[in-house]
């Protein structure tokens, strides 16, 4: 995809490739920005915030984003819009955002994925680090399931590089800090970017296992019962 300039919404959530996405409009810039891509079959980009605010100011994002691809947009009341999507593409800011009428900024695609072909097969060192990291993941995955108590299959083989810190990236969500997800969305290299999913990974299961302790103990009568 070539450089070009898109609509961008600076919010308060990083989002990845292949990454479910529900959001509320309500803010008119950002109707007639969805407007403009119905109209014109176009994504937007969805970029974190470095400074300011979600609402009603020109908020400042970070350099890095993901496009979404539109699924489905219905109105629902109070004149708002219910917006279902995924990630896209990263993308990088190349110019200055501009806000009129809403927030707009030409980006660049040259982000590595796991199409190029240094960055396919991976290095021995980056080999040897995701197995390892593969195993923490699989471990988040089982948490996640036991706190929802949902079950899914266990896959059985790892994908490439940057599809799988994608994945690291989306299911770390709230689990861990969004500042170490936008680095992990924002680094280029490969086995770098293992380096920062590995940390998601162990501040998650951190997470996690306080969730799950927390759990039990209130499922059986809980540590502070007198």
């Amino acid at each position: 995809m070539s450089d070009k300039s898109i609509p961008l919404m600076p919010l308060k959530k990083v989002l990845f490739p292949r990454q479910e996405i529900v959001l509320q409009i309500f803010e008119e810039r950002y109707k007639e920005m969805l407007s403009y891509c119905v109209e014109n079959d176009e994504k937007f980009g969805i970029v974190l915030i470095d400074s300011g605010e979600e609402v009603g100011g020109e908020a400042i994002p970070h350099g890095v984003g993901t496009t979404v691809k539109i699924r489905e947009i219905v109105p629902t009341s109070n004149d708002r819009i219910l917006l279902t999507g995924y990630g896209d593409k990263r993308f990088q800011i190349d110019t200055t955002v501009t806000h009129y009428p809403y927030p707009e900024a030409k980006v660049s695609f040259n982000l590595p994925t796991d199409l190029h072909g240094k960055e396919a097969s991976g290095s021995a060192s980056q080999n040897i680090l995701f197995d390892m990291i593969w195993e923490s993941y699989l471990e988040v995955l089982a948490m996640r399931d036991a706190l929802a108590s949902s079950w899914r299959t266990i896959p059985d083989s790892h994908p490439q590089i940057h599809k799988f810190c994608d994945q690291v990236g989306s299911i770390t969500e709230g689990y861990a800090p969004d500042l170490l997800r936008q680095d992990l969305l924002s680094t280029y290299d490969g086995e770098q970017r293992l380096s920062v999913a590995d940390s998601l990974l162990q501040k998650a299961k951190t997470k996690i296992r306080k969730q799950l302790s927390f759990l039990q103990a209130t499922r059986f009568g809980g540590a502070n019962r007198n």
